[in-house]
Order: C-alpha cells, then sequence, then structure tokens
C-alpha cells in the first residue's frame, strides 16, 4: 500500500478507510441515491424532494411488507461508509410469527436491496395514507416485453427476472423496478397491495425507481403497448440492480505536482444472477461536475448515464476499478502587502481595531475562533492594533484554550458541544473525536460538525503560532490537534466527496459550505508545519474532492437539475438563475429562488458559504477555478437584492447573515477585479457606525434600536477582514504563505512594481508569494535569489535561510487588470419535474366497531400531562377535544376524556416522563374486549409501548403496539386533513386547534382493540369455551423509550 523508493508518491488509503460516511450512525432513515429509504420503504419528501399532489404533505411513497405482520424492531447488522445492512423484525399482531427481513442500503447502488425469507411480500403505494397496489406490470413474457393488468397476471410465463410496477393516479409518476435473484411463483392483487409469492420465500430482490430521482408524466404508463424508450431504459437500468454494490474501497496518491489521483474499488457487492456485470460507480456530483467547467483532470472513460440521481447524473466503468485525476487546490492565504498611497484608509482600518473593538473580553469572543481571518491586515497594522489583537495574555489561557478546556462565548451559550467526545461507531468500529453543536442526523443525535464556531479548535493555535510565533503551543497540543482534525476524515460520504458533516453526511451547503473547507486549509498549514507528511496528504486530497464537488455545484446546470428533479422546496426561477442557496442536502441537488421583500430572509450566498471571516483558501479555490461563476453570483445578487448594501436592507432581522454576507460579497469583488471606484462607494454606503445610538436616515429608528448592537458585534470582524483587500484591491502581489517564519513588515510599491518583505527565520524556511505576472527578479538579503513555480503558475516558492531577511520582489509592467465577464449558460437541457395534481377523492372505508355495553376506565389517578405534547415551560398548545367526563363515539367506541388530560409516558424527547404506569380497572374486571384511544409523539420505528394485563388469578398477558401498525403520529401535519392509516388500529377525526400559531392540523387518536382469550385459572367445566373469563385486575403500560406513548382513553366491553 505504501511506496516509498525517492521517487513515487505514497499511495495512501482514503475515505473508505476512515469514513463512516451517512450509514455508520444506526439512524431509522437514510438518503439512497434516487430516493429516501426507512424501514422496508422506498419515499420522498413532499416537502423538499418530490410533491405529488398540491393540497396534499403527504409524499411519495411504496412499501415492502408481509402481510399480516408488522414491522417490530430493528438493528443494524454491518455497514461502511458506502453501505449498512438492516435487520427488520416483523411480527404477527397476535405473537404467533415472526420472520427477519433484510434491508442493504447503499450509497453506490440506484436502488435497496432486500431478503424477504417469508413467501409472500406486499407491495403497495401509500402515497394517499392508504394502500393502493399498482394497476399495471411491465415484464418480459415469452421473451417479449409488454404491459398487462396486475390482477391478471400468470407469472409462470415470465422469461427475465425483473418487473416494472405502474400505478394508475393523476399525479407524476415514480415506476418501481423490481429485479429478483428468483422469479416469483404467484402473483395477486388483494387487499390494497400486489402479494408476491415464492415457494421456500421470496429471497433476495433489489427495488428502485426506474428513471432514479425524476419523475415522469402523470401519463407514464397508460399505453397498450410499451415504447421502445422504455424498454431500451429497462434494459439499461436492470443490469445496474442485478449486480448490487455496497463497499467501496479508496486510495490515494499525491503527486506533489498539484495532482491528486484517487482508485475506487467495489469490494462488496450482491450478484442477483451468475452473469452479473461488475462495474465501478463514479459519485454522481462529480458526474455533474462533468458537465461544466471542473478542477476534475481526468478519469477513465464512464459509460453514458443511464438515469439521474438526487446528486447528478448516475455514471459508471465496467470492470473492479476505477481512477480519477483532480486538480489539488493552492490553499494559499491572501496577505495583503501594504500598498503606497493609501494612508487614509490604513488610518481608517487601524481606528476599526483599536477603537471600535469594545473590550479585552469581546474581542476574545472573536479573536477565539476567527484570529486567522483577523490578522489578514497584519501587515498593514501598527503597533497598537497588533497589541490589540493579542489578547490572551492569562497565564496558561493558551493552553486550556488549545487543549479544548476553555471556550469562549461567540460559538454557543452552552460551550459543552464544544468539548470533543470520543465517538466509537459501533456497526463498523471505526472512531474519531467529534465536536460540534450540529449532530442530529438520521434519528440518531451527536456531535460532528465541522463549522465556523468548531473551527475554533484547529484554528486557535494556528493563529498562535502563525502571527505571534508561539509554534510551542502548537507542539504541546499537537496529539490534541490530530485527534480534532480525525472528525474530518471520519465524516466524507461517497456521493458528495469532499464535506464532513454528520448534520446529514452529505450536507454542501448552507453553514457547511466553506466552513468544511477550512478545516482542510488550516490543517494542510498545521501538517506542514510540524513536517506531518501523512496528514499534509490527507488534508489536500479531501479539499481536492470538495474543490471538484463546488465545481459542480457553482454550475449554471444545477438550476436545471434542480427543475427536473424538484417541483417543491425551493423557487426554482425560469431565467436559470442559480438563487441565493445552493448546495446538495438530503434532497440532493437544490437552489432556492431570491426573497428580497422578505425582512427574515438572509439573501446571503456568501454567508452560506459557510465564510465568516477567514475565507481566503475557500475563496481563492472560487477565484482560481470558478471566476465567472462567482461573478455571476454577484450580479445575480445585484440585479435581484439591489439594496443588500444598503443600512436599511442589513440593520434587520437577518443582520448577521445579511452583513457578513455584504463584507464578502465586497471582498470577491475585489478578488474579481470590479472597478475599485464602485468597490470604494459600496464600502462607504453600508459600513456605517452600528455603535452609534441613532442610526442613518434611512434606517427606521426602531430598528436600529432593536438590532444595531448585534449589528456591530457582526460587522466588526468582518470590517477588520475586509479593508485590506479593499486598500489592496488590484495589487498584482501578495503573501501566500510563509511558513514558521514571523513576519514583520511587507510594503508594496504601485509606482516601482516593487514589494519589499521582512522576516525573520529560526531555520531553513519557505516564503510563498502569489503573482500575476512572473517576477522579473527576487533577492533575499541584497542577493539574487532563485525561485520556483508552483502547479497554479502563479505561486512562487522564495527559500529563507535561517536570520533575518529582507526579500525584495521586481514585477514587470502590467496592465490594469480587467473584470471577468461574470456571464455563464447552462450546458444541458432537462425536462422541469411535473407540477403536483390535484389530489384525488380516496374512498377509505370506515372502520366501526360494533360493541356491546362499554365501561369507561378512569385515568385520574395516571393522568400527568395536559391534553397537549408541549413542555410544562412552553406555551401550551390547546385542542378542541369533546367535554371531558360524557361519552363520544370514536370509531363506534364510547370513549371518556379526562379533564386532567392524558397519559405521557418516557421517550426519547421526553425523558422526564414516567417509563411505565398501572391503570386500575373498575368493577369486577370481566371483559371481552379493551379498547385502547392512544398516539404518540417524536414517532420512531418500532414498538412504542407495552400493555401488560395483569389478572385477578396472577396470570399477564403483554400486548405488543408497533408504530405505523396499532399506533401513530398523533397530531396531522400541516396540509393534512387526517391522521395516517394503520392496519390495524383506525383513526378518530382531527381535534383542531384552539388557539392561533399551533403546529399542525390538529390532534387525535388510534383505536386498538384486544380481545380477551384468557383462559381463568381453576375452572374445569366440561363443555364450556373458557376462552376470555379470566378477569382484569389492572393494565400497566410500558414505554419503549424512543416514541412517546400518549394515552388518552381505555374502555372495556363486557
Amino acid at each position: 500500500m505504501y511506496i516509498r523508493d525517492g521517487r513515487s508518491p505514497v499511495v495512501r488509503p482514503g475515505a473508505g478507510t476512515y469514513a463512516v460516511g451517512v450509514f455508520g450512525f444506526e439512524g431509522s432513515w437514510h438518503t439512497l441515491l434516487c430516493t429516501n429509504t426507512t424501514g422496508t420503504s422506498l419515499y420522498a419528501d413532499a416537502a423538499n424532494d418530490f410533491r405529488p399532489y398540491a393540497d396534499s404533505a403527504d409524499g411519495w411513497n411504496v412499501s415492502f411488507d408481509i402481510p399480516g405482520m408488522t414491522p417490530a424492531e430493528s438493528s443494524v447488522e454491518s455497514g461502511s461508509w458506502t453501505h449498512s445492512v438492516r435487520k427488520f423484525q416483523f411480527k404477527a399482531l397476535d405473537g404467533s410469527r415472526k420472520h427477519d427481513v433484510t434491508a442493504y442500503w447503499s450509497a453506490p447502488a440506484p436502488g435497496v436491496l432486500y431478503d424477504f425469507p417469508s413467501e409472500t411480500v406486499a407491495v403497495s403505494d401509500n402515497t394517499l395514507q392508504y394502500p393502493c397496489a399498482p394497476a399495471g406490470i411491465i415484464a418480459e413474457c415469452d421473451g417479449k416485453i409488454g404491459i398487462f393488468p396486475a390482477e391478471h397476471f400468470d407469472p409462470s410465463r415470465l422469461s427475465a427476472n425483473w418487473l416494472v410496477l405502474c400505478w394508475e393516479n393523476p399525479a407524476a409518476k415514480m415506476p418501481v423496478l423490481l429485479v429478483f435473484e428468483k422469479r416469483p411463483h404467484s402473483l395477486r392483487v388483494t387487499d390494497g397491495s400486489l402479494r408476491i409469492g415464492r415457494k421456500g420465500g421470496v429471497g433476495k430482490f433489489a427495488a428502485a425507481t426506474l428513471y432514479g430521482a425524476a419523475p415522469q408524466d402523470p401519463a407514464w404508463g397508460s399505453w397498450s403497448t410499451v415504447p421502445g424508450e422504455v424498454k431500451g431504459q429497462i434494459a439499461a437500468v436492470v443490469p445496474l440492480l442485478t449486480y448490487f454494490p455496497l463497499e467501496m474501497e479508496e486510495f490515494y496518491e499525491n503527486d506533489r505536482k498539484g495532482r491528486i489521483t484517487v482508485w475506487n474499488r467495489v469490494i462488496s457487492a450482491v450478484k442477483l444472477a451468475p452473469q452479473a456485470s461488475e462495474y465501478v460507480p463514479f459519485p454522481p456530483l462529480f458526474c455533474q461536475a462533468l458537465s461544466g467547467k471542473s478542477s476534475i483532470a481526468g478519469c477513465d472513460p464512464l459509460e453514458k448515464s443511464p438515469l439521474m440521481t438526487k446528486f447528478g447524473p448516475f455514471r459508471f466503468r465496467k470492470g473492479k476499478l476505477l481512477s480519477y485525476r483532480l486538480e489539488a487546490p493552492d490553499l494559499l492565504d491572501r496577505i495583503p502587502l501594504r500598498p503606497d498611497g493609501e494612508e487614509e484608509l490604513i488610518a481608517e482600518y487601524n481606528r476599526v481595531i483599536s477603537e471600535r473593538s469594545i473590550s479585552d473580553e469581546w474581542r476574545e469572543n472573536h479573536l477565539s475562533d476567527q484570529a486567522l481571518g483577523l490578522m489578514h491586515g497584519w501587515l498593514l497594522m501598527d503597533e497598537r492594533s497588533r497589541k490589540t489583537l493579542n489578547v490572551f495574555q492569562t497565564p496558561g489561557q493558551l493552553d486550556r484554550i488549545a487543549e479544548g478546556e476553555a471556550f469562549y462565548g461567540r460559538a454557543r451559550a452552552d460551550a459543552s458541544w464544544l468539548i470533543p467526545t470520543f465517538h466509537v461507531e459501533p456497526a463498523t468500529g471505526k472512531s474519531a473525536w467529534l465536536a460540534g453543536w450540529r449532530g442530529f442526523r438520521h434519528g440518531s443525535p451527536m456531535k460532528g460538525d465541522m463549522t465556523a464556531f468548531n473551527m475554533q479548535l484547529l484554528q486557535f493555535p494556528l493563529a498562535q503560532g502563525k502571527w505571534f510565533g508561539r509554534w510551542d503551543l502548537v507542539e504541546r497540543h499537537w496529539n490534541r490537534l490530530r485527534e480534532y482534525y480525525s472528525a474530518v476524515p471520519f465524516c466524507q460520504t461517497w456521493r458528495a466527496p469532499g464535506m464532513n458533516c454528520t448534520n446529514t453526511g452529505i450536507i454542501l451547503s448552507s453553514d457547511m459550505y466553506g466552513d468544511g473547507f477550512r478545516c482542510y486549509s488550516i490543517m494542510y498549514r498545521l501538517a506542514q508545519a510540524m513536517k506531518d507528511e501523512e496528514l499534509e496528504d490527507n488534508a489536500l486530497y479531501l479539499a481536492a474532492k470538495q474543490t471538484a464537488s463546488t465545481t459542480a455545484l457553482l454550475n449554471p446546470n444545477i438550476p436545471v437539475v434542480a427543475r427536473h428533479l424538484h417541483n417543491t422546496g425551493g423557487k426554482e426561477v425560469p431565467d436559470g438563475d442559480g438563487g441565493w442557496h445552493f448546495g446538495v442536502d438530503n434532497r440532493g441537488i437544490f437552489t432556492l429562488d431570491w426573497e428580497p421583500e422578505n425582512p427574515n430572509a438572509w439573501n446571503a450566498p456568501w454567508q452560506l458559504a459557510g465564510c465568516v471571516s477567514y475565507d481566503h483558501p475557500f475563496f481563492g479555490m472560487l477565484t482560481r477555478f470558478l471566476p465567472e461563476s462567482t461573478l455571476a453570483i454577484l450580479n445575480e445578487q445585484k440585479r435581484r437584492v439591489p439594496g443588500f448594501f444598503l443600512p436599511d436592507y442589513l440593520v434587520s432581522p437577518a443582520y448577521g447573515a445579511r452583513i457578513c454576507n455584504a463584507h464578502n460579497s465586497l471582498k470577491l469583488m475585489a478578488f474579481l477585479h470590479a472597478p475599485k471606484a464602485e468597490v470604494r462607494e459600496l464600502y462607504r454606503t453600508f459600513a456605517v457606525d452600528y455603535l452609534a445610538d441613532e442610526g442613518p436616515s434611512s434606517v427606521p429608528a426602531e430598528a436600529w434600536k432593536k438590532y444595531h448592537g448585534g449589528s456591530h458585534f457582526w460587522d466588526w470582524p468582518l470590517r477588520v477582514n475586509s479593508l485590506p483587500h479593499i486598500i489592496a484591491q488590484n495589487d498584482p502581489v501578495w503573501i501566500g504563505d510563509f511558513g514558521r517564519m514571523r513576519l514583520y513588515q511587507g510594503s508594496y510599491d504601485r509606482g516601482t512594481r516593487t514589494a519589499r518583505i521582512e522576516l525573520g527565520a529560526e531555520t531553513d524556511d519557505t516564503l510563498v508569494i502569489v503573482s500575476q505576472a512572473k517576477p522579473d527578479a527576487v533577492s533575499v538579503n541584497q542577493t539574487p535569489a532563485k525561485f520556483t513555480a508552483g502547479a497554479w503558475g502563479c505561486d512562487y516558492s522564495i527559500p529563507i535561510p535561517k536570520g533575518a531577511a529582507v526579500v525584495r520582489v521586481e514585477l514587470p509592467e502590467l496592465p490594469e487588470p480587467s473584470p471577468f465577464s461574470g456571464t455563464i449558460q447552462p450546458t444541458i437541457a432537462l425536462s422541469s419535474a411535473p407540477a403536483p395534481a390535484g389530489k384525488p377523492a380516496v374512498q377509505i372505508p370506515a372502520r366501526q366497531f360494533k360493541v356491546g355495553r362499554c365501561v369507561q376506565v378512569d385515568l385520574t389517578k395516571v393522568v400527568n400531562q395536559p391534553l397537549n405534547d408541549s413542555l410544562p415551560d412552553a406555551r401550551q398548545d390547546r385542542w378542541k377535544f369533546p367535554a371531558a367526563g360524557k361519552p363520544v363515539q370514536i370509531c363506534g367506541v364510547p370513549f371518556t376524556f379526562n379533564a386532567k388530560g392524558l397519559v405521557m409516558l418516557r421517550g426519547h424527547e421526553r425523558p422526564q416522563k414516567p417509563q411505565s404506569v398501572r391503570i386500575p380497572v373498575p368493577g369486577d374486571g370481566s371483559f371481552r374486549r379493551i379498547f385502547f384511544l392512544h398516539g404518540s409523539c417524536y414517532s420512531r420505528n418500532g414498538r412504542v409501548l407495552t400493555y401488560r394485563l395483569h389478572f385477578t388469578d396472577g396470570q399477564t398477558r403483554d400486548i405488543e403496539v408497533f408504530n405505523r401498525a396499532q399506533i401513530g403520529e398523533w397530531k396531522a401535519k400541516p396540509g393534512s386533513d387526517s391522521l395516517e392509516y394503520l392496519p390495524a388500529a383506525p383513526a378518530s377525526g382531527l381535534f383542531k386547534a384552539a388557539a392561533p400559531g399551533q403546529w399542525g392540523e390538529g390532534v387525535g387518536g388510534y383505536v386498538f382493540a384486544w380481545e380477551n382469550n384468557v383462559r381463568a385459572r381453576g375452572m374445569t367445566a366440561q363443555g364450556v369455551d373458557q376462552q376470555g373469563a379470566a378477569r382484569l385486575e389492572s393494565i400497566e403500560a410500558f414505554s419503549a423509550g424512543e416514541g412517546v406513548p400518549l394515552i388518552l382513553a381505555v374502555t372495556l366491553e363486557k
């Protein structure tokens, strides 16, 4: 694996060795390439992915179940950074039978793989909250492909191992392709599902949407013969499921010439046929990058894409190995030299530092995680400014911060989120030190996002070493810094490479976008300084991957792809604008339109890029690889939000994001050679005195009073960071890196085009300058010095000997730089996703119980929650329940609500509630049936609670209650007109909100009936049916501890 012969690059293990991807955290759901999955269902999020019906919040859902059984327990059996193997235990509701179903959730595969030991699998579309069987089946029978009615299909005629299922409804279509290891023996439609049968067990089959993540026209499937295009689509996709890749291995090398080579190899896969052809998928986001300008420098030949995933086209290489090459970003800083002729602005800059920072404590809050950005203007600072920013003087203070024992409050009020926690992922055995305040992923909360706030763990020691010469601090804590960084490779994903975020594992948008890049550039410089070649290579490799992902996202084709995939979740506009928010998350590729009239909208692409202040390695990557795209977003911002630089727009509820965005936009304009006069005029427009008691006349007095203090908190560090770049705009040379040397002074004479830099080196070191023209001459201490160009071609390395050094750089005469055009056009054409259809009327059979004489159970002694799910100290929701104490018919059963409220048991979101309660029953305890009116909040798959029946003769019976079988979410989400359909428990009607501003359309419960089949002990009468004769003494309810159970009422039928 390692090659060391003095010439060959080292081949190192990549993300596959260290990462757990999105599958290693045992979550209850995950994003696949084309859909989402939970349990044994495929689904799309109606809010963000694809909305079938305009007047419904219900999303597309197709389930694969065992008839008469319900999913009970689940576990993660094994996994890697690209897949997980899940076991789902199905139980008969009476507890008489069990089956373990295996599901393979995979990132590289365009579907999901199931292994059903049962002899029957029920497939139904549940989009309308009621199971619906497919109306038609596309299949190859007797060697010919045709479309057949599902109710009259004879599987004995099958001549291929696949089926395509078609549903009849007015919505856009997501046809489902099934590929079997063993062909079915029987197919029949019953009870709203297609029953697929095979003696000895259905076994393994793959399920996927035939066209990936792209919904099809509502008329798809309504033909009498199958079109040739559909036959071709089936022929292209079936092999991609017949060979089902699971685990991907990755290696890389840094050639030390600006290129990273990556190898991928599938090391675990399932073959559904002996002749299945092996292939290695290419990350879909990289496939998307290939459609425009990108940093992908070369790739093995790829097959044409047969489908569009949520993250880009699905392309692959046949065989066992795939390699590709990436241009590596330079990760250089941009430290301006002090130019002549700018004395007035330089003086203003120093006043901002010294006079506008409120106190040492206030400065500590900023300098703990923004020091690298605040120091960009080091060469423009006077001694007072440098002293002002050297705030950490208390004995031991530096070490406590570097060790992660002390934090300053800018990040979060609760600093415990930033304290690193060692995490061993149980399914894969991989481990890392995780910190960070974002970490709720797929149902399992944890730390781990390397956001701007968390970057203080790495950037603080680097800033202290770089600017104040405290490299001993880095040396003392180097092992701990390596531990902090371990979260970065740990959280890598395959399909959107380069990002590290345990929030979703794939997010490349919002604050994560540039924050993730920042951790690479910081560790790259730390590792170089510490001569840790392995970590240096790792940081550059991951930065190269995120660079390629960035070139995929800042791409004129992204709005086209987003409109092709989504008919909801964004406001993708028809003129091709990218919008203010772009990226990849669980919904896949997306964009959001500008909202200039919304006072709460950020409209802040360069705050969402994660660039609070230390941003240049990221911005430098944009201006090097994507100058036209970057400027296009700036121009679009000017056009769509023309007032985004005005104080009355900035001083608003979204002040923090908007002020960050204004400063960063200004810097990018300067970097991209916008007219200098325009940049300075815009700076003067918004850089007002946010400390003043009264604001500009354009800002309403009330808004100024409310927001100006917070505005200054954000404006100060961004102004300190941006002003040096405004001052030095268009100067053709700056410092990119100066190793472990001390940087004393640096200036640029615009008249003679000469730079002068003063440094001090404890050992031989290297100065890296960036120059837009090759220097005519370079000298060190008045001696001509050799300098070498880097892979970029604009970076020049100058050897510096130990001791004091004065470097002189002479540049040729250069023309005034021309601004980039900032115009880009899409290079692909895709149809837009069909609009949501009108929701059809669904005749769900009303389920009513016919009951005899009933007795209501009094819950007064165990009620512990008002008739809501609100926390005690929060606003209390109010719902229009029937009058307490009076029986009301629900599904034919009389229930009585308690005036004091309901019973709430412990769950993940309500740990303070009791694990169990014991409910006494009235009378002599004889009963025929028990009816529970119950529900749950914060529902999770699996068992929700158990009712333990205690009988007077000492017997007990346990009744397990499972989510989405006998109990479900008690609150109807916005846009829904009912609770969800459950096979074993009809839902009540909705009790609407009694006060405005409450979430949801209403609340209710599910009526679950249990028939007494317990024989009474001691009864010996011959010829008498003794079942149900046992008498009930009490009911004990135990929570499973995940979802939060709610018991509203209990009724006994005598």
